[in-house]
């Protein structure tokens, strides 16, 4: 009876134990596939919990301000609620890549705006600095006969008073408009013209013009004493020959020779030919007569080449 008792509940012990580890087993693996699932990403795009958990927003959120940009997109459509999560990512992105293209549309046509806008203003400073050139015109000094302002009848010697007076009135003008102007925006000069006036008296002498000017112009006897005017015309380019001399005087003793000696002088003769006033023109008895206000020399400033630049 023992024998029999003891092999019974031998036999009943190995079911039970199999049971346990069948049981085990299934624990396991329920247990491994909820830490899989649990870890694990999840990969469905299409279930719009997947993005709240992702960005922490609903589909709502992120549907209206990308179609707020789509509204602005010719041609777009907008994202319709019906759609899933997937297909409002790839709208964002779309609309991301549309953006970032606009924009750099938009900064080079913003780059092309601020290269024309330059090229603008250069060509409006141009035209004002050429219409600036056009309407300025150095100022002409008009040198009349008087009581300091005189030469002798008949002659082109200067009185020491009458050079004086230049040198302290006209002559500075002069030097200060040169300085100004080569120096600044304004048309530059390079030359000085002088121009004696005469009236239209006649004059009896014999010239000697032709003979003694010539080595007086290479830079010899500078004593315009010797010269005898044979005509109006002679007198008054003698006359503007003088206050060549006091010029080129003033200048070597000026502070600013350098600048001021690259101005040439002119001298010319316009003898009784221009009379100061247009009413009596039609005359040619006006052209001979004594007249004190025909008897000047006029000083004007002016740029007869390329020489005289800006900043030279």
């Amino acid at each position: 009876m023992i024998g029999e008792s003891d092999e019974s509940s031998e036999v009943s012990y190995w079911p039970s134990v199999s049971d346990l580890f069948m049981m085990l087993f299934v624990i396991g693996i329920v247990l491994v596939a909820v830490i899989c699932y649990v870890l694990l990403p999840k990969s469905s795009l299409s279930d719009e919990r997947t993005v709240v958990e992702a960005v922490g927003a609903d589909l709502q959120r992120i549907r209206e301000p990308v179609n707020d940009i789509r509204r602005e997109i010719p041609g777009k459509p907008l994202l319709r609620p019906s759609q899933d999560a997937k297909e409002v990512v790839d709208g964002l992105a779309e609309t991301s890549r549309d953006t970032v293209s606009i924009l750099r549309e938009l900064q080079k046509a913003q780059g092309d705006l601020a290269e024309e806008h330059a090229a603008n203003l250069k060509l409006r400073g141009e035209r004002d600095q050429a219409l600036a050139g056009l309407n300025d015109k150095p100022p002409i000094i008009q040198i009349e006969e008087s009581a300091v302002y005189r030469f002798a009848s008949g002659s082109p010697v200067m009185s020491e008073a009458f050079r004086g007076a230049l040198g302290k009135s006209e002559f500075r003008v002069l030097a200060d408009e040169i300085l100004k102007r080569n120096r600044g925006t304004v048309l530059a000069v390079d030359t000085l013209e002088v121009i004696g006036h005469t009236d239209g008296q006649a004059v009896r002498n014999a010239g000697n013009l032709d003979d003694a000017l010539p080595g007086f112009l290479a830079g010899g006897n500078q004593d315009l004493a010797q010269f005898h005017a044979g005509s109006n015309n002679d007198l008054g380019l003698l006359r503007a020959l003088a206050v060549k001399q006091a010029w080129d005087d003033f200048v070597r003793d000026s502070d600013h020779r350098a600048e001021l000696s690259r101005v040439e002088v002119r001298c010319y003769s316009a003898g009784q030919t221009i009379l100061p006033d247009r009413v009596s023109r039609g005359n040619p008895e006006s052209y001979r007569r004594a007249n004190e206000g025909s008897r000047r020399i006029e000083i004007r400033l002016t740029k007869l080449s390329g020489s005289a630049k800006k900043g030279r």
